[in-house]
């Protein structure tokens, strides 16, 4: 019998639907619509997948708490932990880290799939995986451990308690990238459009943004409307960008980036330093993902001012490169990238997501076309990118976001310069930077 067929089939016997994994990821198009526990379909994946791991989708059946930090979810749960987690639960072996079944109630539906990690700490105490998402099976093999996951408590499942909740949706309020206020878009006049403006502005500030830059992020943001339903005036805008760039940014942690850790080896000949004839000139020739406008092993800009739709054209270029059509009618496709990373902070899922279905790109999300906008919950570092970067490309949408530091300051953007070639160093075959560039450059 099949490594597949023996998981996923003891797993359907618990009630549980099953998808196949490769490593730890679905793979299958539309993969949450068709996990299943049915026998057939089980032993149909398993003649074409026998050594594939095994999923278990989280829905209306099942919700799973996954953590990395065990030991600091049962500390903030103090003596209810032993109420709360007496429950199906699975473990890869990893230190710390679990995954806990439950049954699904309505009120942790309606939260829905949120996680929550502490500044500084690596590692979510938790991830709610409900509706649209999986966690590996017990019985598949951890693909970087070689460890079994297996079970840690064999306990029927738990309806998820309501006083845990309670803890786990204060814990993530706090991390909440927009606050305790979650804004519905988009914002009307009334509905603290100031309140809005300036909650982004000072995160803008404290990604290192200059008073003009915010100033330019609050026009475009103030002219979709889809985020402003009544806009603001020019005035109003350069109050907010001009109280927000009052403030100091605070000093930016030191970053490991992305590439080897060897230490180069001490130089004994200047020459050293330079490439060899024989590497030039067994150089590779230039390559193309979209022949004439996308380079593999490059970076790529793509400039100009505010409401010129670059964004639009970014998702165009994704869209060619996951569906292999050609760019706008005539950039023909070369090479079709593992996954497209499309990394968007300045616009919250709502509005990002109604561009996602406009341009037809809603099939490949979670599959090819990984995305995070402003939205999402926590920080992330482009140095935190690993697993997924090789055969991806990388787009910021816009590069401001991802600058520690002062743009203006050529030592802030050698260092994110550094961190752009890192990308392509730990396998990314290109990274696609978006910037608003002054109006004075038209």
């Amino acid at each position: 019998m099949s490594h597949f067929l023996t998981v996923a089939s003891r797993n359907a016997a618990r009630g549980f639907r099953v998808i196949p994994l490769r490593g730890k990821g679905a793979f299958l198009k539309g993969w949450p619509g068709l996990a299943t526990a049915d026998a057939a379909q089980i032993e149909a994946w398993a003649a074409k997948f026998p050594d594939y791991n095994c999923g278990v989708a989280g829905g209306a059946d099942v919700t799973i708490l996954d953590s990395d930090r065990v030991s600091r979810l049962k500390e903030l749960c103090g003596v209810r932990w032993s109420d709360w987690f007496h429950t199906y639960s699975v473990s890869s072996g990893r230190p710390d880290r679990a995954h806990f079944y439950f049954l699904t109630t309505p009120e942790i539906a309606e939260f829905g799939n949120r996680k929550h990690e502490e500044p500084g700490v690596k590692g979510n105490v938790f991830e709610i995986k409900g509706k649209g998402t999986q966690a590996t099976a017990e019985g598949s093999i951890h693909p970087d451990t070689g460890g079994t996951y297996h079970i840690t408590q064999d306990l029927p499942l738990m309806p998820f308690p309501l006083e845990l909740l309670a803890v786990l949706r204060e814990m993530w309020q706090k991390s909440n990238p927009i606050g305790k206020r979650e804004w519905t878009l988009p914002v009307h006049d009334g509905e603290g459009r100031d309140d809005f403006f300036t909650s982004q502005a000072g995160k803008l500030r404290n990604a290192g943004a200059s008073e003009a830059i915010i100033r330019a992020q609050l026009e475009e943001w103030n002219a979709d409307p889809s985020i402003m339903a009544d806009p603001k005036s020019d005035a109003d805008l350069d109050r907010i960008a001009r109280s927000a760039a009052r403030y100091d940014v605070a000093e930016p942690e030191a970053k490991v980036f992305i590439g080897s850790s060897k230490q180069p080896k001490p130089v004994t000949d200047w020459r050293e330093r330079y490439h060899t004839k024989d590497e030039m000139e067994n150089a590779p020739p230039v390559s193309f993902l979209i022949d004439g406008f996308l380079q593999c092993e490059g970076v790529t800009g793509l400039a100009a001012p505010v409401r010129e739709r670059k964004s639009l054209i970014a998702l165009n270029v994704a869209h060619a490169m996951l569906t292999g059509e050609k760019l706008f009618d005539h950039f023909a496709v070369v090479k079709k990238p593992s996954r497209v990373l499309y990394l968007c902070p300045e616009v919250s899922l709502g509005p990002f997501t109604d561009r996602l279905r406009k341009i037809g790109l809603m099939d490949y999300v979670g599959e090819t076309l990984f995305c995070r906008t402003l939205s999402a919950q926590g920080h992330i570092e482009l140095a935190d990118l690993k697993e997924e970067l090789p055969g991806s490309v990388v787009i910021l949408d816009t590069a401001i976001r991802f600058i520690e530091g002062d743009e203006s300051t050529s030592t802030d953007i050698r260092a994110f310069a550094d961190t752009n070639f890192a990308l392509l160093k730990g396998g990314a075959d290109a990274v696609l930077l978006l910037h608003h560039s002054p109006k004075r450059s038209r």
